[in-house]
């Protein structure tokens, strides 16, 4: 599978200051399509790092129409390549095939991801895959925000003993 990624997902990690513990973090990684890679079944892209101990809060994904023709769809979803490198299985997030043609410029929002995916001891991608490649590919972006949180252990659960 041809992989490429953008400045936000190939950044060593996101450098939390003690005083930020706890708190929530923005990303934003984007990447121009190509007509060609439009058309390409095995790209992936790595869009942002989800951090280590990190939950999902939201996900916003935003683009431009990648086919003048039929309908190019994406799936979205967590490259877990850590765990095991040869393994091009990863979550999907929104569980269908986000339509990329019709849908251009449309923002899907994903809230409340956090209770479904745990958080872990290293970096994760947050990924696009084509499912449906466009027939008629054209130049487009493809974009997405992640708003995630540190995983508060017990010590964090609310009861002071």
């Amino acid at each position: 599978m041809a992989t490429v990624e953008t400045v936000m997902a190939s950044k060593s990690g996101l450098a939390i200051a003690s005083a930020q513990a706890g708190q929530v973090t923005v990303q934003r990684g984007s990447y121009l399509l190509s007509a060609a890679q439009a058309g390409d079944s095995t790209l992936q892209i790595r869009l942002v790092k989800l951090p280590a101990q990190h939950r999902i809060v939201d996900l916003y994904l935003d683009n431009d129409s990648i086919d003048t023709s039929t309908g190019a769809a994406i799936d979205i979803g967590i490259e877990d390549s850590i765990q095991d490198p040869a393994d091009t299985t990863n979550l999907l997030l929104f569980g269908t095939a986000i339509d990329v043609q019709t849908d251009a410029n449309q923002q899907v929002v994903m809230s409340g991801a956090a209770a479904v995916l745990a958080a872990v001891d290293y970096d994760r991608f947050v990924v696009v895959t084509l499912e449906t490649v466009a027939t008629t590919g054209e130049i487009g972006y493809i974009a997405v925000t992640l708003t995630s949180r540190p995983e508060l252990g017990s010590q964090f659960d609310g009861n002071a003993s």
